[in-house]
C-alpha cells in the first residue's frame, strides 16, 4: 500500500518527495524486525512482532525490503544526479543487511547435525518453511542492494558529475563491509 501511495504521489507531482520521507522509515522497520530473529530478540521486537512466529516476521522483511528497494530505484531513474537521501538509504540499507546477517548467524542451522530423536520428535521440531523466507532474505538484499548500486551506474553514463557520486556510493558499499556479506 505504501508503495502505491509513493508511486500515486510521483506520478502527480513529479517529485519523489513522499518516497524520500518513507524509505528510511521503511529501513527502521526492516531493521527492527531483524532484531526479532534471534533468541532473545531485540529491544522493540516484542512490541513491532510479539506473539507472531519466525515465518511471518521473515515474509514481511522479504515484502519491505522489496518495497525499499523499488522505491529507491524508481528515485534514482527520475533524477539527473544521486539525491543524498538515497546515500542515506544505501547505508541505512547496508547497517540492515549486516544486522540480519549476524542474527542469521547467531540462529541454529536447520541442517546442522544433531542427536539422534524419533521421526515424530524431528517434525515436531523443524518446519522448513520456518527458515524458507529466512534463508532467502539476505541474497535479495543483497541482490537489491547490487541492483542499485548497478542502476546508479547505468544512469550515470551521459553525466560525469553523476557517475562520481555512482562511484562515491560504490565506495560507500565497500566501507560499510558490503563485500564481505557476498
Amino acid at each position: 500500500l505504501l508503495e502505491k501511495v509513493c508511486k500515486f504521489d510521483m506520478n502527480i507531482n513529479h517529485n519523489p518527495g513522499l518516497a524520500v520521507s518513507v524509505v528510511p522509515t521503511l529501513t527502521e522497520i526492516l531493521t527492527e524486525f531483524g532484531d526479532c530473529c534471534g533468541p532473545g530478540g531485540g529491544t522493540g521486537a516484542e512490541e513491532l512482532a510479539g506473539g507472531w512466529t519466525e515465518e511471518p516476521i521473515a515474509l514481511i522483511q522479504r515484502m519491505l525490503l522489496r518495497t525499499i528497494l523499488h522505491l529507491m530505484s524508481v528515485d534514482v531513474s527520475q533524477n539527473d544526479r544521486l539525491p543524498d537521501s538515497l546515500r542515506r538509504s544505501l547505508t541505512d540499507l547496508l547497517r540492515a543487511t549486516l544486522k540480519i546477517r549476524s542474527c542469521l548467524e547467531r540462529q541454529n542451522n536447520p541442517f546442522a547435525p544433531r542427536p539422534k530423536k524419533t521421526l515424530q520428535e524431528v517434525q515436531d521440531d523443524f518446519t522448513f518453511s520456518r527458515y524458507r523466507h529466512r534463508a532467502l532474505l539476505l541474497p535479495e538484499l543483497l541482490e537489491g542492494v547490487l541492483q542499485v548500486l548497478l542502476s546508479c551506474l547505468q544512469a550515470s553514463t551521459p553525466n560525469p558529475f553523476f557517475f562520481s557520486q555512482a562511484l562515491e556510493l560504490i565506495h560507500e558499499f565497500i566501507q560499510h563491509r558490503g563485500l564481505e556479506l557476498l
